[in-house]
């Protein structure tokens, strides 16, 4: 067994690489492996030369991606755009590994493996345990007699099983793991911030108006004033790593606004387009019918969303123009799309 384990020091931009040189090159380290030779690590020739055995093939390879970084000012060597940066390293070593057929797991969207909020380079001591832990059930997985095939793609972050909801590796099938949807918890938190900061920290996103992330308290105590006052707090949920997250709050504070409410749905850079958004609004419906909501009001953080509103029959109803500023962008747009039931 052989586990590649990548940070994200290959990223400073004294290296001058991209995401997909870094994928590219561990691509090529996977190629290595597999043709190694010697006494207990020999590749598809086997020793010597000789036909290969159960004995003398060539190891398994696990690939471990590191989750994003969440702070791009506390080492210069991170500037130049080291979140966005990251989070496409995740997605090109996905690429690679599933095209050389070897499971991988990227930490990104493992339940808690998020930075420290001191750097935003470093796991904390929480997420090294979670992180840990992971590895230590896909290696019994992939060690385990009953896995007939040496390898196999890990298309989730939270296990290595890409046929159905049991924790089992298995090469015959690509079935999506199943999207879970229920309240979230305070346990959730660390991976709701880790979706949201990296949005407000990528200086291109236009998504968020924060500009500096909130800390893990203040996130938490967000959460707590959203469920205190009766409104949804939810989270999406694929082999129990949390994906996404949606919320609504009160429109305006007077009392004549209480049938009004306005709803936010992110989604993890890492997992989009897999219906993740779509399970969260169709739940935050049902959840704002439930609470004898009215009206469903929708900001909108760029205008490529308004197709994904309109197909829950939200309909444009006004743009705020240039009402928000950011350094990387220049002035930002605002769209509001209602629901009204």
């Amino acid at each position: 067994m052989v586990i590649i384990a990548l940070g994200v020091n290959d990223l400073k931009s004294r290296f001058n690489l991209t995401p997909t040189d870094i994928a590219n090159g561990c691509g090529l380290l996977i190629d290595d492996i597999r043709a190694s030779t010697g006494v207990g690590c020999t590749g598809p020739a086997g020793l010597s030369g000789s036909t290969p055995t159960a004995s003398n093939k060539a190891p398994q390879i696990l690939v471990v991606a590191p989750p994003p970084i969440t702070n791009e000012t506390a080492f210069p060597d991170f500037s130049n755009n080291g979140i966005q940066r990251s989070i496409e390293l995740a997605s090109r070593l996905k690429e690679v590994c599933e095209n050389k057929k070897v499971n991988v797991i990227l930490a990104g969207a493992i339940e808690g493996c998020v930075c420290n909020t001191k750097d935003g380079i470093h796991l904390t001591d929480f997420a090294h345990g979670q992180l840990g832990k992971h590895v230590a059930e896909v290696l019994v997985q992939m060690l385990s007699p009953t896995t007939t095939a040496p390898e196999t793609t890990t298309t989730t972050t939270s296990t290595t099983s890409t046929t159905s909801t049991t924790n089992t590796t298995s090469t015959t099938s690509t079935t999506t793991p199943p999207i879970h949807i229920r309240a979230a918890e305070q346990q959730d938190v660390p991976s709701i911030l880790q979706i949201y900061q990296t949005y407000v920290n990528d200086p291109t996103s236009i998504i968020s108006f924060e500009q500096v992330a909130p800390s893990l308290v203040e996130m938490e105590h967000r959460r707590t004033h959203v469920v205190a006052a009766g409104d949804p707090y939810i989270v999406a949920v694929i082999d129990n790593a949390v994906v996404g997250y949606a919320y609504s709050h009160p429109f305006r504070e007077r009392s004549a606004y209480s049938n009004t409410t306005e709803i936010s749905i992110y989604v993890s850079k890492l997992h989009q387009r897999q219906g993740i958004g779509k399970s969260l609004m169709v739940a935050l419906i049902d959840l704002c019918k439930t609470k004898k909501k009215k009206s469903l009001i929708g900001i909108l953080g760029g205008e490529h969303l308004i197709p994904f509103y309109e197909k829950f029959g939200f309909r444009t109803v006004g743009c705020l123009r240039k009402v928000g500023w950011k350094p990387n962008i220049g002035f930002i747009d605002r769209w509001i799309m209602e629901l009204v039931f």
